[in-house]
């Protein structure tokens, strides 16, 4: 009885310790869940108010730009992310994990021909030297090119987890091109390799991921644009931090020809090195713009005589740029990567591959 009673007295003594614990663990708990819902109310009551100032205001508003009215709802989201996912998002898992795409499992095995390599100066600071190495498709974006970059991008974060001193981690970074050209865009006819999925041959997985990795360096970038810049060979370049083309080089976009779309975060980032009002002439007159003309649209800033120098000029900027420690803040200067924005530009690529015009010019697929 007398051990009984001492037992019981042991539980209530650690039940009054314990239980307060508890009790104010619910409450830290619910308090946050409130502050929570009252800056969604908040919110919701503020979106409302400029949406009916904004109604009020419509008879004596101007619209400042013609055809903004058509602008993509997202236009404003530039960086909002999106962590509850899209019905986008789900559209990508499905496939990704489906029967036909053998559940994300197996792919196409390692093609033996190196479509991209990177080489590393003994410069001090160093510097890496990422180049696009298939002149044969002169560096055309496909599911094969991406894949070896992707594989390039592993062996960069194994390197930085086996350097031994800070004089073999670079600073800053080049993109080229061999050959001519930097990149064309996307290859419209890829040769699918044996093995391949249909996730890994669409856009969210091949050519857009190409972007993502880019970024994943984490320290200034410089692109060398050369010969011919179409597309994503644009879109790719715009994702760096400084751009240097050849004096006989030019950028055209080329998707309202083709039926397609921008990716890589090309519908955000080409307003905001030239502005809304030439973006959107840029792409809606589908033209073809000079070395001389990019750079008074200040997408480069610097012109090159050759692609010899072009490459040369690149690299030295790459080298100042390392050198300056307040320089190598800049690529720390941008926004987050807007998953949600990425995941829908992929879908709108793969939609017009599918229905528009960008596979058979002057006929509609049905």
């Amino acid at each position: 009885q007398w051990c009984s009673e001492a037992g019981q007295t042991l539980i209530d003594m650690v039940a009054e310790k314990v239980v307060p614990q508890f009790h104010n663990y619910e409450n830290l708990i619910r308090a946050e869940i409130d502050a929570r819902r009252r800056q969604l109310e908040d919110s919701n009551e503020e979106i409302q108010r400029q949406s009916i100032r904004g109604d009020m205001g419509q008879g004596n508003r101007k619209r400042l730009l013609i055809g903004t009215g058509l602008l993509p709802s997202q236009y404003n989201r530039m960086t909002d992310v999106n962590h509850h996912g899209s019905y986008t998002r789900a559209y990508w898992w499905g496939m990704a994990h489906s029967w036909q795409s053998k559940f994300g499992l197996y792919g196409f095995a390692e093609v033996e021909e190196t479509k991209c390599r990177a080489l590393l100066s003994q410069t001090s600071p160093p510097v890496m030297l990422l180049e696009l190495n298939s002149k044969h498709t002169f560096n055309m974006l496909d599911p094969v090119l991406c894949t070896d970059f992707n594989m390039m991008m592993d062996a960069y974060h194994m390197h930085l987890t086996k350097a031994k001193s800070r004089n073999s981690i670079p600073l800053a970074a080049v993109l080229q091109g061999a050959g001519p050209h930097l990149c064309p865009g996307g290859n419209h006819h890829p040769v699918a390799p044996e093995g391949a999925t249909p996730f890994q041959m669409a856009s969210v997985a091949s050519n857009s991921i190409f972007v993502v990795r880019l970024k994943e360096l984490c320290i200034p970038t410089v692109v060398a644009i050369t010969g011919n810049a179409i597309g994503g060979g644009v879109a790719v370049s715009l994702n760096a931090t400084e751009r240097v083309i050849a004096q006989n080089g030019s950028a055209a976009f080329g998707n309202l020809s083709r039926g397609a779309c921008p990716i890589m975060m090309l519908s955000k980032h080409l307003p905001e090195h030239v502005g809304l009002t030439a973006a959107i002439d840029i792409y809606l007159t589908d033209s073809t713009f000079s070395a001389n003309a990019v750079q008074k649209a200040g997408m480069v800033s610097r012109i090159s005589a050759d692609i010899r120098s072009t490459k040369a000029t690149a690299l030295a900027m790459a080298r100042k740029m390392a050198s300056l420690p307040g320089a190598r803040l800049a690529v720390m200067v941008q926004p987050t990567l807007s998953v949600e924005r990425y995941e829908d530009e992929a879908y709108g690529i793969y939609t017009c591959g599918r229905t528009g015009q960008m596979h058979f010019p002057g006929q509609s697929k049905t």
